[in-house]
């Protein structure tokens, strides 16, 4: 996978415990970018936010609490790449899905 993009984490409430490792991964790495919601909206206007802000041709919505690996990215997004799919939604609970958490 490309390291060369951006990502963008969106706090969709101002007052969150997370701030604190938000900002870490801000200060660690150049390609990350933070937007501090002053106002909870909810969880579909921050999605809505980081696509607006987004300018990659594949774009990836993963929760705070890491519901789903990252690791998984690459197997995930490969439909796409191969030009079979323009949309692929992941799934921990389908019948043959590997259940991996990050650690």
């Amino acid at each position: 996978m490309n390291k060369n993009h951006t990502k963008y984490i969106i706090n969709k409430t101002y007052l969150n415990k997370t701030l604190s490792k938000e900002n870490f991964w801000c200060a660690s790495f150049k390609n990350v970018k933070f937007i501090n919601c002053k106002i909870n909206r909810g969880k579909g206007y921050a999605c809505r936010l980081g696509i607006k802000k987004a300018a990659g041709e594949i774009i990836i919505i993963q929760d705070g609490d890491l519901e789903y690996n990252p690791k998984n990215y690459p197997r995930l997004i490969k439909p796409i790449k191969d030009n079979k799919f323009q949309v692929v939604y992941g799934s921990r609970v389908l019948e043959g899905a590997k259940r991996t958490r990050p650690k």
